[in-house]
């Protein structure tokens, strides 16, 4: 001890800085932690099915490089093709560094602890930046939080947790900063960004290619609006920059081989015009924060939503009060530099958010700028929308700077404090918790008694609509499924006919015959049925011929050897054509009928003909 009175020690940036992550940690606990607190290892922080998929990927990454399994195509799922992780949001750094956790609590509660590290360490990270730039302590924890509590964050954390985190972004710009302003070496920054960019890429890579582009954008802006001395760092920084990336790539060679070697999905995953910002989702709060509880507020929310009820993806809710801040701002200091590059930026990024096409309140417009980025590869898979995390970052920095300036402090305070409260969580939302009940035939380990360990079997419900995943996963991966839930299901498994009708949740054409095939091609040696849908599958699976086991909450079909071995060769393709030829033939016979009907033609669409 050197005996240091407080207030020396309190002003040390590095002690300053540990307070503000204990503040943001607080906030954090506060805001999302007391929900599940209760039952923290088996509530999980986030709404619908997403969660559980982001547990069972804290559960794969150790479980496989443990067993020296191929980490990147895990046959235990989607079984026995698999499905190429590479192209999901499996996040392998997060689930290595929380590997003694989950080893120690289970995937659930790791999964907790990590969404209430993501805002906290995301404002933390917010905070150095900030920091950085004005000097000033309190006007730097207003900016780290209005990032790391954002608009974005809040969606994010209902349900995707490599979205949520995104503490590296921030500590991207700040390192490249301190290298500009020669506080560190060329080799330390290509040291720190390489680490970064590795680390970003193995928590999302979509993240780091949006970010790519749009730090190649502030570049060139920041070349165009600097003068000639910054000019010359600017490019020795770029030039490092591309180093770093080089280290990277070299870094990850294995991981980008398996990213195109087991297959690369073609197009647009999700359509970018779905997940596009409606130009009054800036003005019209979420069910997510605080001025969208009221009835009003979720009737228009719900027309500008990025994505028909999904909240999650509507992130661009500014607020009047941000949305001043930034014109003032933009207003006064227009004449330097910074705020010439952090306002184009600002609107750079917004406007980008719009998507391919712009709508306001819901109404198709005009093209916009994206849609020139819509069909290029890599970027066809990124969402517009999720754009908005690097305008909350741009703002953050706008709003300390606008908090540092000493005139009219008071007014500014003030502004800065309307905005912030704007952008509260709104707590009694029905987003901040989810909870899976599992069957006693998972949750008591019944299942032990009942399947061989490794057996492939068939949950019903199927994919997303039970929490089977999360089941495997706290089962320490004990049996495989012929299903299961990793974003899309894998283009092998969608060329099976049965395939759409277990996702769509009821029995379609053909269904005895196509689900024996699908059975027995996949090695499918039982069905576990949920009670709550016996009424849909129970009839289905009575075609099997066996008597179903009831146990555990669970009915258990042990499928017969005999069916089996008769289908184990089924071919996708004869069994896909006969479903083919039932189906038109049913079209063809209810279009038959609508005609005889003598009801109008021009009303006889294939939409109506499949629901005839």
């Amino acid at each position: 001890m050197t005996g240091e009175p407080w207030p020396t020690m309190l002003e040390r940036p590095w002690v300053q800085g540990i307070i503000a992550f204990l503040i943001y940690s607080t906030i954090s606990v506060l805001y999302f932690g007391l929900p599940v607190f209760g039952d923290f290892r088996h509530s999980m922080i986030g709404t619908g099915p997403d969660p559980q998929q982001y547990a069972w990927f804290l559960a794969w990454w150790p479980y496989a490089i443990g067993r020296g399994l191929n980490p990147l195509v895990p046959r235990i799922i989607f079984y026995p093709t698999g499905v190429n992780l590479a192209w999901t949001t499996s996040c392998p750094a997060l689930a290595l560094l929380a590997s003694p956790l989950t080893a120690l609590a289970g995937p659930v509660v790791s999964l907790n602890v990590l969404s209430l590290l993501s805002p906290a360490a995301a404002a933390w990270s917010a905070y150095l930046l900030c920091r950085h730039v004005c000097k000033a302590l309190l006007p730097s924890l207003a900016g780290g939080y209005l990032f790391g509590f954002s608009t974005y964050t809040l969606g994010q954390l209902g349900g995707h947790m490599s979205l949520a985190m995104v503490f590296v972004v921030p500590l991207a710009v700040y390192v490249v900063l301190l290298q500009l302003d020669g506080l560190i070496t060329p080799k330390a920054l290509i040291t720190r960004l390489t680490a970064l960019l590795i680390l970003q890429y193995l928590i999302s890579n979509e993240i780091l290619a949006v970010g790519t582009l749009f730090g190649a954008i502030a570049m060139g802006v920041a070349m165009l609006v600097s003068p000639t001395p910054t000019r010359r760092r600017l490019w020795t920084a770029g030039l490092l920059i591309v180093c770093s990336y080089g280290a990277a790539v070299v870094v990850l060679s294995p991981y980008l081989y398996g990213s195109f070697a087991y297959g690369m999905p073609r197009g647009s995953i999700y359509l970018p015009e779905l997940y596009s910002s409606d130009l009054g989702g800036f003005v019209v709060p979420t069910p997510t924060t605080l001025g969208g509880g009221g009835r009003l507020a979720r009737e228009l929310s719900a027309r500008v939503a990025t994505s028909p009820g999904d909240f999650g993806e509507s992130t661009a809710y500014l607020g009047p009060f941000l949305m001043l801040v930034v014109a003032v701002f933009a207003i006064s200091n227009w004449r330097t530099a910074i705020s010439k590059l952090l306002t184009i930026m600002f609107l750079v990024v917004c406007i980008a958010s719009l998507g391919p096409v712009l709508h306001i309140n819901g109404v198709r417009h005009l093209a916009m700028p994206w849609a020139a980025m819509a069909n290029v590869p890599l970027f066809d898979k990124a969402l517009p929308g999720r754009f908005m995390m690097f305008a909350f970052l741009d703002a953050a920095v706008i709003l300390t700077m606008f908090l540092a300036r000493d005139s009219f402090r008071l007014a500014r305070w003030a502004l800065a404090g309307a905005a912030l409260i704007s952008l509260m969580p709104n707590l009694s939302f029905e987003w901040w918790q989810v909870r899976y009940e599992a069957p006693a035939f998972f949750s008591q380990g019944l299942y032990r008694k009942y399947l061989s360990r490794g057996e492939t079997i068939l949950v019903l419900p199927y994919g997303d609509q039970c929490a089977s995943m999360l089941w495997q996963a706290e089962s320490g991966m004990y049996f495989r499924m012929a299903g299961g839930y990793a974003g899309r299901a894998p283009h092998d498994y969608l060329r099976w006919p049965i395939a759409p009708s277990l996702l769509a949740g009821e029995p379609g054409y053909d269904a005895s015959m196509q689900l024996k095939a699908f059975l027995g091609a996949h090695d499918v040696r039982a069905v576990v049925l949920l009670t709550r849908v016996v009424q849909v599958w129970g009839p289905l699976l009575a075609t099997l011929e066996v008597t179903p086991i009831n146990v555990g909450d669970v009915l258990l079909y042990n499928v017969p050897s005999a069916l089996l071995a008769a289908y184990r060769n089924a071919d996708v393709h004869k069994t896909a054509g006969r479903w083919a030829m039932i189906a038109f033939s049913n079209m063809a016979a209810a279009a038959g009928n609508y005609f005889l009907k003598g009801l109008p033609l021009d009303r006889l669409t294939f939409r109506e003909g499949q629901r005839l």
